[in-house]
């Protein structure tokens, strides 16, 4: 491939006594040098903004993001809402649209619904998340889960397990 590859990363932000903002993005921009180019070479993998109360422990976080956990695998265009109200267990929401490629916009005709409790244990190694998720494709169900994320985290090392059980259609993904 003959092509010139460009990646930005930019984040501002701004840290209070109590309230932070950051804005992040992350794109990319590739230029093909053949004359049978790429239709669409930019990438935007993220372009975020979020806000957060440390005192509260609650977030909000608008635009393309990616989410590991909550049933949520990859990227999307939405808003998540996440409350730590123990220092071992929080609850989350998220509303959104998945992005099947980073150099598209959002699917218009996916969206999804998402809301979860996590705990972690006290050495912080692993983290399990119980959810349910809701997605719809042109307005028809797609998945309807209920679901468990369990993960061990160790430098140099992660074990992810996932299980989720499909009330509409009435089978374990």
């Amino acid at each position: 491939q003959n092509a010139l590859l460009t990646d930005l990363d930019g984040v501002l932000r701004r840290r209070g006594e109590r309230y932070d903002i950051t804005a992040r993005s992350s794109l990319g921009y590739t230029h093909d040098l053949m004359s049978n180019g790429r239709s669409k070479p930019l990438r935007v993998s993220s372009a975020f903004v979020s806000a957060s109360d440390r005192e509260l422990g609650m977030e909000a976080r608008l635009g393309r993001q990616s989410r590991g956990m909550a049933g949520v695998n990859g990227v999307f265009d939405g808003l998540l809402g996440s409350w730590q109200w123990h220092p071992d267990i929080g609850s989350s929401a998220v509303i959104g649209m998945p992005v099947d490629s980073t150099r598209n916009g959002p699917d218009t005709d996916r969206q999804f619904l998402a809301l979860a409790t996590s705990f972690s244990s006290d050495s912080r190694r692993w983290d399990t998340s119980v959810y349910a998720l809701a997605q719809q494709f042109h307005g028809n169900t797609d998945r309807r889960v209920l679901g468990v994320e369990t993960r061990y985290l160790k430098p140099g090392r992660t074990l992810v397990m996932m299980a989720d059980y499909d009330l509409y259609f009435g089978d374990i993904n």
